[in-house]
């Protein structure tokens, strides 16, 4: 980054953070901008916020899964997708 420009890349990737909550992308580049700069508390609270989001990622990628099988195939098509996710879980 150019001298001086630290701040406004921050900004652009805490807003891109706000926009898509379940992307990782911007926290970990926050993360590291703030270790490079000797940050180190900060710089673990950004990693922290990238690990939170992995976890709601995770939710809206079922739930994507779900609303495009329901406009697909219906409720019944939702119910064989559910039954196979538990299948897999329970192996």
């Amino acid at each position: 980054l150019v001298a001086g420009q630290v701040d406004k890349a921050q900004g652009i990737l805490k807003t891109a953070a706000t926009n898509y909550p379940a992307d990782k992308t911007p926290w970990l580049h926050m993360a590291q901008m703030k270790f490079d700069r000797a940050s180190y508390g900060e710089a673990i609270i950004n990693a922290q916020q990238a690990a939170e989001a992995v976890q709601v990622s995770d939710g809206v990628i079922q739930g994507a899964s779900v609303m495009r099988r329901l406009m697909d195939g219906g409720p019944d098509a939702v119910g064989e997708y559910v039954a196979e996710v538990r299948a897999a879980i329970d192996a």
